[in-house]
């Protein structure tokens, strides 16, 4: 059990403010970030890559209110920001994403590790 929990800590929420919940895997060529973003219009999302960290941000558009009394409400209608720390090496400039369904994929090639022979001269 402590192996899944040290897993998982890249992704922890340091905030009350309710984040998208998302799944993170990897296939044999990419990593994969499946996000729900239910109700969320595409031109209020963000998506950026600063070094090795992933920064989902935007805005659930407020419903309107008007002629009408809610009995219960539990989707927050705020802005979220959510900071993932990329848990293995990856090509961040040629990141792909797609919103279909409420749920933004986004897919990182790896990165294929290279090792390459020096050659020594002699003087």
């Amino acid at each position: 059990m402590k192996n899944r929990q040290e897993e998982r800590i890249f992704c922890a929420a340091e905030t009350a403010i309710p984040l998208p919940p998302m799944d993170i895997y990897e296939t044999a060529d990419a990593l994969v970030f499946e996000i729900d973003l239910p109700g969320v219009d595409i031109d209020d999302m963000s998506l950026k890559v600063y070094d090795d960290i992933v920064v989902i941000e935007g805005i659930r558009s407020k419903l309107s209110t008007d002629n009408c009394r809610f009995l219960c409400m539990e989707r927050t209608h705020e802005t979220f920001r959510r900071m993932i720390k990329l848990p293995i090496r990856v090509n961040t400039s040629s990141a792909a994403a797609v919103y279909k369904d409420g749920v933004i994929t986004l897919k990182f090639p790896k990165i294929k590790d290279r090792v390459f022979q020096i050659r020594v001269i002699k003087e």
